[in-house]
C-alpha cells in the first residue's frame, strides 16, 4: 500500500467518524468556539490589558490636555427685499435680486476682508489669548492638571500673527441661515466665555458696517434728503392752514377743547332754563291758589268774630313801653361810661326815668292781665297772612321771569355758537388730519433722512438690511469637552482593539494544546495524556509515590 493511498483511506475513516458524531454546532472546523475565543483572550490577557491601558492613558490625557469650550451666539434680521429702499428709490428696487442677496449672505460674512477687521481691530495677541484655567490656584492636584492644560495649549509670543489669528477665526465663527426664518445666526467658540463674547460682538458690528459698506447706493442720500426736506415743508402748511383756520374761521384757541366746552356749557344752561320754568310754573300755580283764597265765592272773610280783653293797655302799647326802656337803659350806660361821676344829676335823673317807666310797664301788663274778655270783630289773620304770600310769590315771579330769559338768551347764544364750530368741523377734521399727516411724514422722513446720514459716512445703500437682534451672548456654561466621555471612550476603544487583535489571532490558530484540540483536528479519540515531564510535573509525580500512589 502506497502512502498516498493510506492517507486516502485515514481521511475516509475520519469522515466516517465524523458522520456519526456530528460536531456540536461552534465547534465546527476552521470556527472559533466560546472556549477557544476564552482561551485565547486568556493566552493575550497581557495584550488585551496592555491596549485597554494604552487607551485608558491616552484617554485620561486627552482629558486633561482638551481645553474647555464656550460657545456665544448672536443673531442678524436679514431683508433681501428692498423694502428700506423702497421707501427711498422705488425706481431701483429690482436692480439687485432677492435671491441673489439671500444666497451671498452668509458668504460676505464669511469674507476674509470681514474676518481681516476683527484681527485688526482685537489684535492677533487678544484672538489667539492662551488658555489659562485656575489661574491663581497654587495648591492641589487640580492646579496640577491646571498647569498641565496651560503648558500644553500655551502658544508662543511669536506665534501670535495676523495670519494664524485670521486662521482661527475662519475655524471658530460659523454663520448659519435657517430657511423660512429670515435670520442668519452666528457663532464663536473660545477656550473662555468673554473671549468669545467679544470676538462675536466685535465680529458682529463689522459685520454690519461690511455688508453697509458692500451694498454701496449713493441715490438714497439726496432722495432722503430731498423727501424729508419736502415733508417739513408740507408740514409748515399744514400748521399754517390750521392757525388761519382757528384764529379767523373758527375765531378759537382750540377746536376740540371749545367744544367740548360749549357743549357742557349749553348742557347746564339747558338744565338752568328747564329749572326755571318749572319754578316759574310752580309759582304760578300758587299764586293762583292765592288769589282764590282772597277773591271769589271761596274767599276767606276780611274781619272775624274774637274774645279779647277790654284794656286801655293794649299789646301793641306795651311793646312800645318795652322799646322806649330798652333804649332809655342803653343811654343810661352810655352816660355812665363818659362821665366819670356816677352820682351826678343826669344819672340820677336818668335811673330816676327808666325806673317810673319799668313801674308803668308792670301796672300795665297787671291790667291787661285782670281785664275782661270781650268779643269783638278783627281783621282775618288767614286772609292778611295770605296777602303778604301773594306779594311775596308775585315778587319772586317776576324775578324768575327775568332770570329765565337771560337763561334763554345764553342757550341760544351757546346754542348757536357750537352749531357753527359743528358746521366747521369737516373742515377742521380734514386740516387735521392733514396735519398729522404731514406730521407723522416727517417722523418717518426724519428717521431715514438720519439713517442716510449715517450711511453716507459708510456709503450705505438700501439693497438689503442686515439688522442685529441679538447681540453677543455671554456663555454660562461650557460646551466642552466632556472628559469622562473622553476617558470612557478611550478606554473601551483600547478594549475592542484589544478583542480584536485577539480574535484575529486565533481564527488561524491551528496549535494543539489540548486534548480536545487534538480530538477536533484528527477526528479520532485521544486514549491517554502524556504529562509534560517540566520541573513541576516531575516533582509533583514524586510526591504522589511517595505518598504510595
Amino acid at each position: 500500500m502506497t502512502k498516498n493511498l493510506a492517507d486516502e483511506l485515514q481521511r475516509t475513516a475520519r469522515q466516517a467518524l465524523a458522520g456519526l458524531q456530528p460536531v456540536a454546532q461552534g465547534d465546527e472546523f476552521g470556527g472559533l468556539p466560546f472556549r477557544r475565543l476564552v482561551a485565547a483572550v486568556f493566552r493575550g490577557r497581557y495584550l488585551l490589558f496592555g491596549t485597554t491601558f494604552l487607551g485608558l492613558l491616552i484617554g485620561l490625557f486627552l482629558a486633561i490636555t482638551t481645553v474647555n469650550t464656550y460657545v456665544s451666539e448672536g443673531r442678524f434680521q436679514f431683508t433681501a427685499t428692498g423694502a428700506e429702499r423702497l421707501r427711498v428709490d422705488t425706481a431701483s428696487a429690482a436692480e439687485t435680486s432677492q435671491e441673489m442677496m439671500a444666497a451671498g449672505a452668509t458668504y460676505i460674512l464669511s469674507n476674509n476682508d470681514l474676518l481681516e477687521r476683527v484681527v485688526k481691530r482685537l489684535g492677533p495677541n487678544r484672538i489667539l489669548q492662551p488658555y489659562e484655567p485656575g489661574k491663581g490656584e497654587e495648591n492641589g492636584v487640580k492646579s496640577l492638571f491646571f498647569r498641565i492644560q496651560r503648558d500644553w495649549n500655551m502658544t508662543r509670543e511669536e506665534d501670535r500673527k495676523p495670519e494664524a489669528a485670521l486662521r482661527h477665526l475662519k475655524r471658530t465663527i460659523l454663520v448659519d441661515a435657517p430657511r423660512y426664518s429670515g435670520m442668519l445666526v452666528a457663532t464663536c467658540v473660545a477656550n473662555n466665555p468673554e473671549l468669545a463674547r467679544e470676538i462675536l460682538g466685535t465680529w458682529m458690528d463689522e459685520a454690519k458696517r461690511w455688508h453697509i459698506e458692500t451694498y454701496d447706493d449713493t441715490k438714497s442720500y439726496d432722495a432722503a434728503k430731498k423727501r424729508y426736506e419736502e415733508s417739513k415743508v408740507a408740514l409748515d402748511s399744514a400748521n399754517k392752514a390750521m392757525a388761519e383756520f382757528l384764529v379767523r374761521k373758527a375765531k378759537v384757541l382750540s377746536f376740540d377743547a371749545d367744544k367740548e366746552r360749549l357743549e357742557v356749557e349749553l348742557g347746564g344752561a339747558a338744565g338752568r332754563e328747564s329749572d326755571l320754568r318749572a319754578e316759574i310754573k310752580s309759582k304760578e300755580e300758587e299764586i293762583k291758589g292765592l288769589k282764590a283764597m282772597l277773591d271769589g265765592p271761596s274767599a276767606l272773610p276780611l274781619t272775624i268774630k274774637m274774645k279779647v280783653k277790654q284794656s286801655a293797655a293794649s299789646q301793641d302799647a306795651i311793646a312800645r313801653l318795652e322799646q322806649d326802656i330798652v333804649a332809655k337803659d342803653l343811654e343810661l350806660r352810655q352816660l355812665k361810661t363818659a362821665v366819670l361821676n356816677q352820682d351826678s344829676s343826669d344819672v340820677r335823673r336818668l335811673q330816676g326815668t327808666v325806673k317810673s317807666m319799668r313801674e308803668q310797664l308792670k301796672e300795665m301788663k297787671d291790667e291787661l292781665r285782670d281785664a275782661p274778655l270781650v268779643e269783638e270783630d278783627v281783621d282775618n289773620p288767614l286772609r292778611k297772612k295770605a296777602q303778604e304770600d301773594l306779594i311775596l310769590r308775585e315778587s319772586e315771579l317776576t324775578t324768575g321771569r327775568a332770570k329765565l330769559e337771560a337763561a334763554t338768551t345764553l342757550r341760544t347764544e351757546k346754542e348757536t355758537e357750537l352749531r357753527r364750530l359743528i358746521e366747521l368741523e369737516p373742515d377742521y377734521s380734514r386740516l387735521l388730519s392733514a396735519k398729522l399727516s404731514a406730521d407723522s411724514d416727517v417722523h418717518a422722513t426724519e428717521a431715514l433722512w438720519k439713517q442716510a446720514q449715517e450711511k453716507r459716512v459708510l456709503g450705505e445703500g438700501n439693497f438689503s438690511s442686515l439688522k442685529p437682534i441679538q447681540n453677543a451672548s455671554l456663555p454660562l456654561e461650557k460646551e466642552g469637552p466632556n472628559r469622562g466621555k473622553l476617558i470612557f471612550g478611550a478606554f473601551a476603544v483600547g478594549l475592542f482593539l484589544g478583542l480584536g487583535v485577539l480574535v484575529l489571532r486565533a481564527l488561524p490558530d491551528d496549535v494543539v494544546r489540548t486534548r480536545d484540540d487534538l480530538e477536533r483536528i484528527e477526528g479520532l479519540a485521544v486514549i491517554g495524556v502524556m504529562p509534560s515531564l517540566d520541573g513541576k510535573n516531575l516533582r509533583r509525580h514524586a510526591a504522589l509515590r511517595e505518598q504510595g500512589w
